[in-house]
Protein backbone atom coordinates (compact mmCIF):
# COMPACT_ATOMS: atom_id res chain seq x y z
CA UNK A 1 0.00 0.00 0.00
CA UNK A 2 1.20 3.01 -1.22
CA UNK A 3 1.37 6.06 0.88
CA UNK A 4 -1.18 7.89 -1.30
CA UNK A 5 -3.80 5.45 -1.04
CA UNK A 6 -3.25 5.00 2.52
CA UNK A 7 -3.71 8.97 2.95
CA UNK A 8 -7.10 8.34 0.69
CA UNK A 9 -8.42 5.62 2.66
CA UNK A 10 -8.36 8.08 5.63
CA UNK A 11 -9.71 10.78 3.85
CA UNK A 12 -12.74 8.99 2.82
CA UNK A 13 -13.25 7.26 6.66
CA UNK A 14 -13.12 10.79 7.85
CA UNK A 15 -15.54 12.17 5.47
CA UNK A 16 -17.91 9.22 6.21
CA UNK A 17 -17.18 9.90 10.04
CA UNK A 18 -18.40 13.39 9.42
CA UNK A 19 -21.72 12.90 7.26
CA UNK A 20 -22.35 9.46 10.40
CA UNK A 21 -25.09 11.12 12.54
CA UNK A 22 -25.92 7.92 14.55
CA UNK A 23 -24.01 9.24 17.86
CA UNK A 24 -25.33 12.89 18.07
CA UNK A 25 -28.36 12.18 20.11
CA UNK A 26 -26.01 10.53 22.65
CA UNK A 27 -23.79 13.58 22.56
CA UNK A 28 -26.73 16.18 23.04
CA UNK A 29 -28.18 13.70 25.75
CA UNK A 30 -24.81 13.89 27.64
CA UNK A 31 -24.85 17.55 27.41
CA UNK A 32 -28.43 17.97 28.55
CA UNK A 33 -28.35 15.40 31.63
CA UNK A 34 -26.37 17.56 34.47
CA UNK A 35 -28.12 20.97 33.57
CA UNK A 36 -31.43 18.96 33.51
CA UNK A 37 -30.91 17.05 37.03
CA UNK A 38 -29.44 20.56 38.47
CA UNK A 39 -32.37 22.30 37.63
CA UNK A 40 -34.56 19.42 39.26
CA UNK A 41 -32.55 19.62 42.32
CA UNK A 42 -32.82 23.65 42.35
CA UNK A 43 -36.70 23.09 41.58
CA UNK A 44 -37.22 20.45 44.86
CA UNK A 45 -34.71 22.44 47.12
CA UNK A 46 -37.04 25.48 46.39
CA UNK A 47 -40.16 24.12 46.93
CA UNK A 48 -38.89 22.40 50.17
CA UNK A 49 -37.48 25.86 51.33
CA UNK A 50 -40.91 27.77 50.72
CA UNK A 51 -42.36 24.98 52.96
CA UNK A 52 -40.29 25.31 55.46
CA UNK A 53 -41.00 29.05 55.50
CA UNK A 54 -44.99 28.68 55.13
CA UNK A 55 -44.49 26.11 58.22
CA UNK A 56 -42.91 29.00 60.17
CA UNK A 57 -45.82 31.44 59.49
CA UNK A 58 -47.83 29.05 59.93
CA UNK A 59 -46.52 28.04 63.30
CA UNK A 60 -45.77 31.53 64.27
CA UNK A 61 -49.39 32.53 63.72
CA UNK A 62 -50.70 29.18 65.99
CA UNK A 63 -48.99 30.17 68.63
CA UNK A 64 -49.89 33.45 68.86
CA UNK A 65 -53.45 32.40 68.43
CA UNK A 66 -53.53 29.68 71.25
CA UNK A 67 -51.37 32.01 73.72
CA UNK A 68 -54.40 34.92 73.10
CA UNK A 69 -57.88 32.90 73.94
CA UNK A 70 -56.28 31.82 77.41
CA UNK A 71 -56.94 34.46 80.77
CA UNK A 72 -54.29 32.91 82.78
CA UNK A 73 -51.22 30.68 81.51
CA UNK A 74 -49.20 28.04 83.57
CA UNK A 75 -45.80 27.00 82.34
CA UNK A 76 -47.02 23.30 81.56
CA UNK A 77 -50.12 25.14 79.02
CA UNK A 78 -47.04 27.09 77.59
CA UNK A 79 -44.86 24.36 77.05
CA UNK A 80 -48.23 22.34 75.99
CA UNK A 81 -48.10 25.19 73.06
CA UNK A 82 -44.71 24.94 72.40
CA UNK A 83 -44.72 21.41 71.64
CA UNK A 84 -48.00 22.01 69.40
CA UNK A 85 -45.50 23.85 67.35
CA UNK A 86 -43.57 21.72 67.04
CA UNK A 87 -46.09 19.41 65.65
CA UNK A 88 -46.98 22.40 62.92
CA UNK A 89 -43.84 22.38 61.35
CA UNK A 90 -43.62 18.69 61.16
CA UNK A 91 -42.17 17.09 59.05
CA UNK A 92 -38.87 19.61 59.30
CA UNK A 93 -36.90 18.88 61.93
CA UNK A 94 -37.26 21.37 65.25
CA UNK A 95 -34.68 19.01 67.40
CA UNK A 96 -31.84 21.86 65.61
CA UNK A 97 -31.89 25.48 64.85
CA UNK A 98 -35.87 25.73 66.13
CA UNK A 99 -36.28 28.91 68.99
CA UNK A 100 -40.11 30.55 69.72
CA UNK A 101 -40.76 33.24 71.75
CA UNK A 102 -43.93 34.04 73.47
CA UNK A 103 -44.25 37.64 74.85
CA UNK A 104 -47.14 39.46 76.62
CA UNK A 105 -46.14 43.23 75.99
CA UNK A 106 -47.54 45.94 78.30
CA UNK A 107 -48.23 49.26 76.49
CA UNK A 108 -48.70 52.63 78.71
CA UNK A 109 -50.59 55.55 78.54
CA UNK A 110 -47.00 56.85 77.13
CA UNK A 111 -46.94 54.54 74.40
CA UNK A 112 -43.90 52.82 75.75
CA UNK A 113 -43.85 49.25 75.35
CA UNK A 114 -42.01 46.90 77.82
CA UNK A 115 -42.39 43.21 78.68
CA UNK A 116 -44.78 41.96 81.23
CA UNK A 117 -43.60 38.22 80.58
CA UNK A 118 -41.83 35.81 78.45
CA UNK A 119 -41.78 32.70 77.45
CA UNK A 120 -39.02 30.98 75.44
CA UNK A 121 -38.09 27.71 74.15
CA UNK A 122 -34.30 27.14 72.44
CA UNK A 123 -33.50 30.53 73.49
CA UNK A 124 -33.71 33.28 76.46
CA UNK A 125 -36.76 34.48 76.96
CA UNK A 126 -37.10 38.67 76.83
CA UNK A 127 -36.12 39.98 79.81
CA UNK A 128 -39.14 41.80 82.06
CA UNK A 129 -39.56 45.34 82.17
CA UNK A 130 -37.15 45.80 78.88
CA UNK A 131 -38.46 48.27 76.36
CA UNK A 132 -39.98 46.50 73.53
CA UNK A 133 -39.62 47.93 69.32
CA UNK A 134 -42.99 48.24 67.96
CA UNK A 135 -44.70 49.71 64.75
CA UNK A 136 -46.56 52.86 66.60
CA UNK A 137 -49.82 51.81 64.82
CA UNK A 138 -49.84 48.85 67.48
CA UNK A 139 -48.90 51.00 70.67
CA UNK A 140 -52.14 52.13 71.68
CA UNK A 141 -51.83 53.47 74.81
CA UNK A 142 -52.59 51.26 77.89
CA UNK A 143 -52.64 47.86 76.31
CA UNK A 144 -51.54 44.32 75.98
CA UNK A 145 -50.03 42.79 73.21
CA UNK A 146 -48.86 39.44 72.42
CA UNK A 147 -45.92 38.69 70.18
CA UNK A 148 -45.18 35.50 68.93
CA UNK A 149 -41.58 34.68 67.26
CA UNK A 150 -40.48 32.15 65.82
CA UNK A 151 -36.80 31.37 63.62
CA UNK A 152 -35.89 28.03 62.41
CA UNK A 153 -32.66 27.28 60.61
CA UNK A 154 -33.71 25.35 57.61
CA UNK A 155 -31.15 23.38 55.69
CA UNK A 156 -31.41 22.04 52.06
CA UNK A 157 -31.87 18.20 51.99
CA UNK A 158 -30.39 17.71 48.61
CA UNK A 159 -28.08 21.02 47.81
CA UNK A 160 -26.93 21.14 51.25
CA UNK A 161 -23.16 20.86 49.33
CA UNK A 162 -24.16 23.50 47.41
CA UNK A 163 -25.73 25.96 49.47
CA UNK A 164 -25.62 27.28 53.65
CA UNK A 165 -28.28 27.19 56.46
CA UNK A 166 -31.12 29.34 55.79
CA UNK A 167 -32.74 31.48 58.66
CA UNK A 168 -35.92 31.81 58.63
CA UNK A 169 -38.04 33.87 60.78
CA UNK A 170 -41.64 35.46 61.39
CA UNK A 171 -42.92 37.63 64.07
CA UNK A 172 -46.81 37.71 64.76
CA UNK A 173 -48.77 40.68 67.18
CA UNK A 174 -51.63 39.74 68.71
CA UNK A 175 -54.32 41.27 71.10
CA UNK A 176 -55.48 39.14 73.81
CA UNK A 177 -58.79 37.94 73.03
CA UNK A 178 -60.33 36.43 76.03
CA UNK A 179 -59.14 39.51 78.32
CA UNK A 180 -57.35 42.50 78.54
CA UNK A 181 -54.19 40.73 79.50
CA UNK A 182 -53.07 37.12 80.01
CA UNK A 183 -51.75 36.37 83.45
CA UNK A 184 -49.04 34.36 83.41
CA UNK A 185 -48.59 32.12 87.07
Amino acid sequence: MTRLSILRMTAARFFALREDRRGVALIEFAFTVPILLTMYIGSAELCNGIGAQRKVTTTTRALADLTSQYTVLSNTDLAQIASASTQIMAPYDTSVGYRLTITQVKIDGASVAKVDWSYAQGTTPLTTGDNVTMDAALRQPNTYMLVAQVQYIYTPRLGSAFSKPITMRDTIFMVPRASDFVTRL
